[in-house]
């Protein structure tokens, strides 16, 4: 029988999420770890095969909360534009975290909803959002779904290598703005955008 693990796997990612918060991810190893739970190394790897696979679970978990914050942000309010909003002050709250989920990786081209660390049946409920809301339909929507999302990702950049800090006043006024600007372009029988937004298609959203 093997033995019972000292720490169970969400006490290990918890106490890994504390870490790389604090720290960033490259603080978190084995000995890091280990002393942060007042035990050797060997309770972590009877959870978990390597430090790899615990980064992986760390990136999961917060990518999940992220989703969470936007999502909900997004339905109660009523209003996309607060999904974006609180990804960009998570970014803010959050750097290293942020880092973790979408300024890290092997350097590979992906897709779009990977680089979101999302799936597809939540872009679907995106989607189907900003249609209802915004009276557009599909592709419209997948427009402005990766437009807001990319603007999304670049404020957070910025304020994850805090070179500029954007106030949530700022945020709500450029978001607000970006969003209704395209809305009112699309609807009044834009295409340009139309055109591009087939490297969404392609990516699977």
């Amino acid at each position: 029988m093997p033995p019972k693990p000292k720490f169970t796997r969400e006490e290990l990612v918890l106490a890994s999420l504390a870490i790389v918060g604090e720290q960033g991810v490259e603080a978190l190893t084995a000995r890091e770890l280990a002393k942060r739970l007042g035990c050797s190394t060997r309770p972590i790897f009877t959870v978990f095969d390597d430090m790899d696979e615990l980064k992986e679970e760390v990136r999961r978990v917060t990518a999940v909360q992220v989703e969470k914050l936007c999502s909900y942000a997004m339905i109660e309010s009523g209003d996309f534009a607060q999904a974006v909003i609180q990804a960009v002050l998570f970014a803010k709250r959050e750097p290293n975290l942020y880092r973790l989920v979408f300024m890290t990786g092997e350097g590979k081209q992906k897709s779009f909803t990977d680089i979101l660390q999302s799936t597809e049946v939540t872009v679907k409920d995106y989607l189907r959002f900003i249609g209802d809301v915004y009276g557009l339909d599909d592709r419209s929507a997948r427009t402005v779904f990766y437009h807001m999302w990319v603007c999304c990702l670049g404020m957070g950049v910025l304020c994850a290598t805090q070179r500029y800090l954007f106030s949530e006043e700022e945020l709500v006024e450029l978001v607000h703005v970006d969003l209704e600007a395209m809305c009112a372009y699309l609807k009044q029988g834009g295409t340009a955008q139309k055109e591009r937004v087939s490297v969404v298609n392609d990516n699977r959203c």
